[in-house]
């Protein structure tokens, strides 16, 4: 599974992975197990909180038994930016660094403050011929510790911090079929988020 913003520490408690997202005075969860076939939904549920009360989403992870979990949650769209660029030439480990000084004049702050990882796209045919080119997912630092804070202050671990783009690619990857393509859109209030897995 590719997993933007990897959280280091922590081992699931329980096989599969439930993903918490929080949404105005919602939060919704979903546990899924994948035993190597097809995903299983263990269980969806939704929840209302406050976000005003520091209280309130830890009533929520009591009443769900949350602390059983390896947990995933996505930053909102406004939170992160997603750049395609072309990518450096130099050694996969120094990829990263590479990149953040090509990204550093695109980014509306400084890009010290950013957190940010690589996405590498596979090349075939004659796009094998062209110039390398990756996307570079950013996001504040401040922002992603602070949606690891407000989960832990509620008894929840967060093992990953994802964005939606790919969280949506990792769900059509799972249905993909050997020689054929899958393509996702789905809409919220945000927006909308496409995916394609070939």
């Amino acid at each position: 599974m590719t997993s933007i913003l990897r959280r280091l520490g922590g081992k699931p408690l329980a096989q599969g992975w439930l993903v918490v997202e929080l949404d105005g005075k919602t939060v919704r969860l979903a546990h899924v197990r994948h035993d190597g076939a097809k995903p299983v939904v263990e269980f969806a549920e939704k929840r209302q909180w406050n976000p005003d009360d520091p209280k309130s989403l830890e009533r929520v992870a009591r009443e769900l038994g949350l602390k059983r979990f390896h947990c995933i949650t996505l930053l909102r769209p406004a939170d992160y930016q997603i750049l395609f660029v072309e990518a450096p030439v130099v050694k996969a480990e120094e990829m990263k660094a590479a990149l953040r000084w090509r990204i550093k004049d695109m980014l509306e702050y400084p890009v010290e403050q950013a957190a940010v990882e690589v996405l590498e796209l596979p090349l075939a045919g004659t796009a094998a011929q062209r110039p390398r080119q990756v996307y570079a997912v950013t996001a504040r630092n401040d922002a992603v510790r602070a949606t690891v804070e407000r989960f832990d202050k509620a008894g929840i671990a967060v093992s990953v911090v994802d964005v939606p783009d790919t969280a949506q690619r990792n769900l059509a990857s799972l249905f993909a079929e050997a020689d054929e393509a899958v393509g996702v859109i789905t809409f919220d209030q945000d927006g909308a988020y496409r995916a394609a897995w070939m």
